[in-house]
């Protein structure tokens, strides 16, 4: 395996560049270009400037990357980067361009460190991953993480992404996943997560809904006011404890084309719209300010007087309970 270093500041990195690559830090360019097997360095002798990552149709390729110590203080990416081994940043370090994916790639080792950067592209993670500490996407609906063949060890981290595909395997242990878009995706692969929280939503608008695909097990599954959210027909969600508290201003809406099932041992829920949802574990549901859009089994709608809530007092005869008793008051 090479090392190479960038030097000279700004430039091109592709499968075919050598003018700013040297055989030892601050030497002299003309070495490289990159391959798979490459392990690129970007340190304190790198000069400053922005490195465009690929240019089409040209992609980039190493074995580590390792900018921990870059005087680079932005990545431009206009092509897709493929990563053999290790990924690591220095904090401050701008990743920029959203058209396109940083590859983990499958058959090989990696970990993963950040240090805070904040990407603005996709990740497609293969092989096998550690997570050395939170890993972010940037909040445009394009940018996805997609676990597409291999395990992913989460380590207790935090992962923040517009849309999360797993394909695969995740070790979730005790992590945080953040869906942070309208329109962004949930994909979960009938596998068990600690704290999931969807708080993507735009405006309450029912076309820039956050899909659930797939049964999936939840230690906590937080739902943030003003989202939309529509679980798989036939699937189940299971919960031990499952949180959607929106408000008169902002509320929560659960739509579903056929019938799905939420299974919780805990539950809080307070204008919450849900349709064709089946509550299932600590039954009824008790939707304080909510409103029933149908085909809903075991929720109770409450809606004594709540601010927009399309109830007052003069509904109470009204309100619908499908199981159990309606809470008292007073």
């Amino acid at each position: 395996m090479a090392d190479l270093y960038w030097v000279g500041g700004n430039g091109t990195w592709d499968d075919s560049t050598t003018a700013n690559w040297a055989s030892s830090t601050g030497g002299s360019p003309g070495a490289g270009p990159s391959t798979a097997t490459s392990n690129v360095f970007f340190d304190g002798s790198s000069g400053t400037g922005t490195v465009n990552v690929a240019s089409a149709p040209l992609s980039a390729n190493c074995n580590n990357f390792d900018a921990s110590q870059s005087s680079i203080t932005t990545f431009n990416q206009q092509e897709n980067l493929n990563i053999n081994g290790n990924f690591i940043l220095k904090s401050g370090i701008q990743w920029i361009g959203n058209t396109n994916y940083i590859s983990i790639v499958y058959g090989h080792n990696h970990s993963i460190t950040t240090n805070g950067v904040i990407f603005n592209s996709s990740i497609y993670m293969g092989g096998s991953v550690l997570l050395n500490d939170n890993l972010t996407l940037f909040n445009y609906l394009d940018n996805q993480i997609d676990i597409w063949r291999g395990t992913v060890n989460l380590n207790g981290k935090t992962l923040t992404t517009p849309k999360f595909i797993n394909e695969d395997t995740i070790i979730a242990g005790t992590s945080t996943i953040n869906v942070t878009s309208g329109g962004g995706e949930f994909t979960g692969n009938e596998q068990t997560y600690y704290i999931v929280n969807i708080t993507g939503a735009f405006n309450n608008d029912p076309e820039n809904f956050v899909n659930i695909h797939q049964s999936n097990t939840f230690n906590t599954l937080n739902l943030s006011p003003g989202v939309t959210v529509e679980p798989d027909g036939g699937e189940v969600q299971t919960c031990t404890n499952f949180n959607a508290n929106g408000n008169a201003t902002n509320r929560i809406t659960l739509i579903g084309g056929s019938q799905y099932t939420i299974s919780a041992s805990n539950v809080s829920v307070s204008f919450v719209d849900p349709q064709n949802c089946t509550a299932v574990g600590a039954t009824p549901f008790f939707d304080y300010g909510g409103i029933d859009g149908g085909g809903n089994i075991n929720w109770v709608f409450p809606n004594y007087g709540f601010p927009g809530s399309g109830a007052s007092l003069a509904d109470r005869p009204k309100l619908k309970s499908v199981s159990g008793n309606p809470p008292k008051f007073g």
